[in-house]
């Protein structure tokens, strides 16, 4: 299957949206800055080393 590919701003605005449709689909999420990509969100079961979930973000 194909990349979702959108934007820093529309993928912000429909974030939930985005996580739904790329978890039902098993695809990845590039997201974009100025036609540049900058992030990758990819399906869970595609990560190579699954560990504990952290509890939260650090500084």
């Amino acid at each position: 299957m194909t990349d979702i590919i959108v934007s820093v701003a529309e993928f912000k605005a429909k974030l939930s949206k985005y996580l739904a449709v790329g978890r039902s689909s098993n695809r990845r999420i590039i997201i974009m800055k100025r036609k540049e990509p900058v992030a990758s969100v990819i399906p869970y079961n595609e990560l190579s080393h699954k560990s504990a979930p952290l509890e939260g973000l650090a500084s």
